[in-house]
């Protein structure tokens, strides 16, 4: 409040010297020649007359000048003051209303620049969304043939099941002989085999197909089973197993090759 007073103060006394067409240096210069054309005459009185002389003249005329100066810079002054007055008035409210219209355009400059940059951010957020949803669809897509990759290769690693099956090479029921060759999915080193069958078996023939170096031979570990464990060649797809047995009964033979 304080500041735009003081700013308002100043431009009233700016424009009243403008007015009366001096500057404040120039009134200083007018009051001293006038203090010292007084103190002039005070001196030359003082000197005609001595001190009493000066102080008389001074007391008998100072007033009546002091008041005739006063009146004339009443009337002289008076309009030139309230001109200024409403000078410095206009001149600020012209001031205030070019920096009300300066701050207008820059504000809409500015509004204008907020709703470009707006409208810019829109267009980029809805382009990188765009960009973001088929890159988190790809991403989708290639998690799924990642996952699937995987499931196929964890099927991979994952050991294979063994598989047995069991072929009749040769069955002669007049005679009670039965011929199988079995074969196995996998590589099996030193396999122990079991034959198990639903009928008595009287004698059993057990070797991989071709040379085979057994432990001990086959051995019967049941009436109805027989075992045999193999030291050479592994049993494998490309060594299949061959069982021959006898056995004793009147209904046809089923048999069951296991491993332990």
């Amino acid at each position: 409040m304080w500041v735009h007073l003081g700013h308002f103060l100043g431009v009233c006394i700016a424009t009243f010297f403008d007015a009366i067409g001096t500057t404040l240096l120039g009134r200083i210069v007018d009051l001293a020649f006038a203090v010292s054309l007084a103190v002039a005459i005070l001196y030359k009185k003082q000197k005609q007359g001595g001190w009493r002389v000066m102080l008389d003249h001074w007391s008998s005329e100072y007033r009546a000048g002091l008041k005739f100066a006063l009146g004339a810079a009443v009337v002289i002054y008076t309009p030139v003051i309230i001109w200024s007055v409403g000078k410095a008035a206009y001149v600020d409210h012209t001031g205030l209303s070019a920096r009300l219209v300066r701050i207008r355009n820059e504000s809409t400059d500015y509004r204008q620049t907020c709703t470009n940059d707006i409208s810019n951010l829109k267009s980029d957020s809805a382009v990188k969304d765009g960009i973001n949803r088929t890159l988190d669809k790809q991403n989708r897509d290639q998690q799924g043939t990642i996952n699937g990759c995987l499931s196929q290769a964890m099927k991979l690693l994952t050991p294979e099941e063994q598989k047995i099956s069991a072929l009749i090479f040769h069955s002669d029921q007049k005679n009670k002989v039965i011929e199988w060759i079995v074969l196995i999915n996998k590589t099996i080193q030193y396999p122990r085999i079991l034959v198990s069958c639903n009928q008595p078996v009287l004698s059993a023939d057990l070797h991989m197909v071709g040379d085979t170096v057994s432990i001990g031979g086959p051995v019967r570990v049941a009436n109805n089973a027989w075992e045999i464990q193999i030291v050479d060649p592994p049993w494998s797809p490309m060594h299949p197993f061959y069982a021959k047995l006898s056995y004793a009964g009147d209904t046809p033979i089923g048999c069951s090759f296991t491993t332990r």
